[in-house]
């Protein structure tokens, strides 16, 4: 996950920004998603990830059951957490959208994503 490629990029592309409008005021925000890393949260039985918005924080949560194809996917604990990350992987991009869209629609944090949001 630290390896560069060339002037500092990532190697999984350009950094993810959306415009968000928000709640407090109407005034122009831009969530930034800079930091590539996830991981599978066992006990929220969800993938976290982080937004930014200017210096602040924003955490968010996609639930396990809008990252995996079947009920048998949920049940295989083994394979699971790679199951999530990669298909997290595959479908970033949707997921930052909705992420953004749920922080324009001010929901409190951390912002939970479900399959409805992203699908």
């Amino acid at each position: 996950m630290g390896n560069k490629t060339a002037a500092g990029a990532s190697p999984l592309g350009d950094t993810r920004r959306d415009q968000c409008t928000s709640n407090a005021g109407g005034i122009i925000m831009t969530l930034a998603f800079p930091n590539p890393s996830r991981s599978l949260d066992k006990m929220r039985n969800a993938v976290r990830f982080t937004g930014y918005d200017g210096m602040f924080e924003v955490p968010f949560l996609v639930d396990v059951r809008a990252l995996v194809k079947s009920p048998v996917e949920l049940r295989m604990s083994d394979s699971l957490e790679t199951a999530c990350l990669d298909t997290f992987d595959s479908m970033r991009n949707v997921i930052y959208a909705a992420a953004a869209k749920a922080y324009q629609n001010g929901r409190s944090a951390p912002y939970i994503l479900t399959a409805a949001d992203i699908r």
